[in-house]
Protein backbone atom coordinates (compact mmCIF):
# COMPACT_ATOMS: atom_id res chain seq x y z
CA UNK A 1 0.00 0.00 0.00
CA UNK A 2 1.52 3.34 -1.23
CA UNK A 3 0.69 6.19 1.31
CA UNK A 4 1.08 10.31 0.11
CA UNK A 5 -0.05 13.66 1.65
CA UNK A 6 -1.23 16.41 0.32
CA UNK A 7 -0.10 19.33 2.19
CA UNK A 8 -1.27 23.25 2.17
CA UNK A 9 -3.46 25.89 4.02
CA UNK A 10 -6.60 27.11 3.81
CA UNK A 11 -7.87 27.66 0.25
CA UNK A 12 -4.61 26.51 -0.93
CA UNK A 13 -6.46 23.96 -3.66
CA UNK A 14 -5.79 20.75 -1.64
CA UNK A 15 -9.28 19.36 -1.82
CA UNK A 16 -8.94 19.84 -5.59
CA UNK A 17 -5.58 17.88 -5.78
CA UNK A 18 -6.98 14.80 -3.47
CA UNK A 19 -10.16 14.52 -5.53
CA UNK A 20 -8.15 14.97 -8.76
CA UNK A 21 -6.23 12.33 -7.85
CA UNK A 22 -8.41 9.97 -6.29
CA UNK A 23 -10.46 10.23 -9.50
CA UNK A 24 -7.37 9.41 -11.36
CA UNK A 25 -5.74 6.46 -9.84
CA UNK A 26 -9.58 4.78 -9.06
CA UNK A 27 -9.70 5.25 -13.20
CA UNK A 28 -6.86 3.10 -13.45
CA UNK A 29 -7.83 0.40 -11.88
CA UNK A 30 -6.66 0.88 -8.06
CA UNK A 31 -8.14 0.70 -4.98
CA UNK A 32 -7.67 4.23 -3.05
CA UNK A 33 -8.62 5.40 -0.21
CA UNK A 34 -8.39 8.73 1.59
CA UNK A 35 -8.23 10.18 5.06
CA UNK A 36 -9.29 13.85 5.57
CA UNK A 37 -7.83 16.07 8.65
CA UNK A 38 -10.19 18.02 10.19
CA UNK A 39 -8.85 20.57 12.59
CA UNK A 40 -11.69 22.21 13.85
CA UNK A 41 -11.85 22.51 17.18
CA UNK A 42 -15.20 20.90 18.73
CA UNK A 43 -16.29 19.04 15.25
CA UNK A 44 -17.64 16.44 15.28
CA UNK A 45 -19.80 13.59 12.52
CA UNK A 46 -21.69 11.97 15.31
CA UNK A 47 -24.58 14.22 17.18
CA UNK A 48 -25.07 14.37 20.56
CA UNK A 49 -28.44 12.49 21.04
CA UNK A 50 -28.29 10.34 18.46
CA UNK A 51 -28.42 6.29 18.99
CA UNK A 52 -24.32 6.13 17.41
CA UNK A 53 -23.31 8.94 19.96
CA UNK A 54 -25.23 7.29 22.84
CA UNK A 55 -23.91 3.79 21.58
CA UNK A 56 -20.29 5.34 22.08
CA UNK A 57 -20.76 7.38 25.18
CA UNK A 58 -21.85 3.51 26.57
CA UNK A 59 -18.54 2.19 25.13
CA UNK A 60 -18.98 1.24 22.01
CA UNK A 61 -15.91 0.89 19.95
CA UNK A 62 -16.11 0.99 17.34
CA UNK A 63 -19.41 1.81 15.82
CA UNK A 64 -20.55 1.01 12.93
CA UNK A 65 -23.34 3.71 11.50
CA UNK A 66 -25.10 1.49 8.05
CA UNK A 67 -27.60 3.23 6.29
CA UNK A 68 -28.90 2.93 2.66
CA UNK A 69 -26.26 4.92 1.11
CA UNK A 70 -22.81 4.69 3.24
CA UNK A 71 -21.51 2.89 6.35
CA UNK A 72 -19.38 5.11 8.80
CA UNK A 73 -17.21 3.66 11.69
CA UNK A 74 -16.37 5.80 14.74
CA UNK A 75 -13.56 5.42 16.90
CA UNK A 76 -13.40 7.39 20.55
CA UNK A 77 -10.61 9.01 20.55
CA UNK A 78 -9.17 9.63 17.55
CA UNK A 79 -7.12 6.36 15.95
CA UNK A 80 -3.74 6.47 15.36
CA UNK A 81 -2.37 6.58 11.77
CA UNK A 82 -0.94 3.40 11.87
CA UNK A 83 -4.26 1.82 12.82
CA UNK A 84 -5.63 3.44 10.07
CA UNK A 85 -3.39 2.15 7.54
CA UNK A 86 -4.13 -1.24 9.15
CA UNK A 87 -7.70 -1.18 8.21
CA UNK A 88 -6.44 0.23 4.88
CA UNK A 89 -4.30 -2.75 4.45
CA UNK A 90 -7.62 -5.02 5.29
CA UNK A 91 -9.40 -3.20 2.97
CA UNK A 92 -6.50 -4.26 0.60
CA UNK A 93 -5.89 -0.69 -0.34
CA UNK A 94 -3.22 -0.14 -3.29
CA UNK A 95 -3.19 3.83 -2.10
CA UNK A 96 -4.00 5.86 0.33
CA UNK A 97 -3.78 9.96 -0.05
CA UNK A 98 -3.86 12.59 3.03
CA UNK A 99 -5.31 15.63 2.68
CA UNK A 100 -3.56 17.83 5.52
CA UNK A 101 -1.72 16.44 8.13
CA UNK A 102 1.45 18.74 7.34
CA UNK A 103 3.36 17.50 10.38
CA UNK A 104 3.19 13.83 9.24
CA UNK A 105 6.46 11.89 7.22
CA UNK A 106 4.70 11.04 3.94
CA UNK A 107 5.73 12.04 0.61
CA UNK A 108 3.72 14.85 -0.07
CA UNK A 109 2.27 17.20 -3.04
CA UNK A 110 2.54 20.88 -1.65
CA UNK A 111 -0.33 23.11 -2.61
CA UNK A 112 0.81 26.26 -1.94
CA UNK A 113 -1.50 30.27 -1.63
CA UNK A 114 2.22 31.37 -3.20
CA UNK A 115 6.09 30.90 -3.49
CA UNK A 116 6.60 31.87 0.43
CA UNK A 117 3.95 29.42 1.55
CA UNK A 118 5.22 27.20 -1.07
CA UNK A 119 8.75 27.59 0.86
CA UNK A 120 7.88 27.68 4.28
CA UNK A 121 6.09 24.11 3.92
CA UNK A 122 8.97 22.48 2.29
CA UNK A 123 10.82 22.80 5.35
CA UNK A 124 11.95 19.04 6.14
CA UNK A 125 9.74 17.32 3.57
CA UNK A 126 9.98 14.70 1.28
CA UNK A 127 8.11 16.81 -1.92
CA UNK A 128 6.60 14.52 -4.67
CA UNK A 129 5.83 17.90 -6.77
CA UNK A 130 3.83 21.67 -6.19
CA UNK A 131 0.39 22.05 -6.58
CA UNK A 132 -2.38 24.60 -5.57
CA UNK A 133 -3.10 27.63 -6.57
CA UNK A 134 -0.33 29.37 -6.86
CA UNK A 135 0.29 27.83 -9.96
CA UNK A 136 -2.32 29.98 -11.64
CA UNK A 137 0.76 32.85 -11.21
CA UNK A 138 3.87 30.80 -10.84
CA UNK A 139 4.78 29.99 -14.69
CA UNK A 140 7.77 27.66 -14.41
CA UNK A 141 8.01 24.16 -14.62
CA UNK A 142 10.14 23.63 -11.14
CA UNK A 143 9.86 25.64 -7.72
CA UNK A 144 13.02 24.21 -5.60
CA UNK A 145 13.75 21.42 -8.10
CA UNK A 146 10.47 19.73 -7.85
CA UNK A 147 7.97 19.65 -11.00
CA UNK A 148 5.19 22.32 -10.43
CA UNK A 149 1.45 21.29 -11.69
CA UNK A 150 -1.58 23.28 -11.89
CA UNK A 151 -3.93 22.53 -9.48
CA UNK A 152 -6.43 21.31 -12.23
CA UNK A 153 -4.07 19.21 -14.13
CA UNK A 154 -4.72 15.58 -11.97
CA UNK A 155 -3.89 13.55 -15.35
CA UNK A 156 0.23 14.62 -15.74
CA UNK A 157 0.51 14.91 -11.55
CA UNK A 158 -1.21 11.09 -11.38
CA UNK A 159 1.13 10.13 -13.81
CA UNK A 160 4.36 11.68 -12.50
CA UNK A 161 3.45 10.24 -8.97
CA UNK A 162 2.24 7.03 -10.18
CA UNK A 163 5.95 6.80 -11.91
CA UNK A 164 7.99 7.62 -8.84
CA UNK A 165 6.20 5.86 -6.03
CA UNK A 166 5.93 2.63 -8.41
CA UNK A 167 2.45 2.07 -8.29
Amino acid sequence: MKIISVIGHTKSGKTTVVCGLLRAFSADGYSAASVKAIHREGFTLDRPGSDTFEHRRSGGVPVCAVTPSETALFFNPDLPMDEIFGIFRFLKKDIVIIEGMKKEKFPCVICAKDEDDARILSEGKDIICYAGVFTGTYKKSEFLGKPVFGQDDSARMYRFIKAGIGA
